[in-house]
């Protein structure tokens, strides 16, 4: 499937367009597939910007939930909650 045809269908799973095509493409591009183009070319970078954000987002929400704890006890709670089979539930439910 052409490239243009690829953004189209997730635009259509997504109900969303999107202003930046470049991204869509990327984000479904597995590092394999990019082999000699520019590391932009896969979904790499975007996985470490979207684990990151992940990563904030559920630290900040443990933050405020557990006013009491400690550094480590808040650590183990937003590991757990980021864990990949954690994360997998959470997507199979949605």
């Amino acid at each position: 499937m052409k490239l243009h045809k690829r953004v189209t269908e997730v635009e259509r799973i997504c109900n969303h367009k999107f202003e930046r095509a470049d991204y869509v493409i990327s984000a479904i591009t597995h590092p394999s597939a990019a082999e000699g183009r520019a590391v932009s070319a896969s979904y790499e970078r975007l996985e470490f910007l979207g684990d990151s954000l992940l990563g904030a987002i559920v630290a900040y929400d443990v933050f405020m939930r557990y006013p009491g704890m400690n550094e480590g006890q808040l650590s183990m709670i937003k590991t757990s909650r980021i864990a990949r089979d954690m994360l997998a539930r959470v997507a199979a439910e949605l």
